[in-house]
C-alpha cells in the first residue's frame, strides 16, 4: 500500500535526513525533532496517494529550520 511504501521511505532515509537536519541545527536532538516534525507535516498534508520522496521531506526540514 502507499502508506507502507511511505513508511519504508521514511525509515530508509531517516539517518540521512537527520544528518541533513543536523547541518541546519548543529544539535543532534534538535535535528531528530526537526526530522520528526517534517515527516509528520509531509504525511499529514500530502495529497491523494502520491508517494512521498526524501527530497520533499528535506524541503520540509529546510522550511521548519
Amino acid at each position: 500500500s502507499g502508506r507502507h511504501a511511505d513508511a519504508m521511505v521514511a525509515l530508509a532515509t531517516a539517518r540521512a535526513l537527520t544528518g541533513y537536519a543536523y547541518l541546519l541545527t548543529g544539535d543532534v536532538a534538535d535535528a531528530e525533532d526537526l526530522v520528526q516534525e517534517a515527516l509528520l507535516e509531509v504525511f499529514l498534508h500530502r495529497r491523494g496517494a502520491a508517494p512521498v520522496s526524501a527530497a520533499y521531506v528535506r524541503r520540509a526540514i529546510t522550511a521548519e529550520a
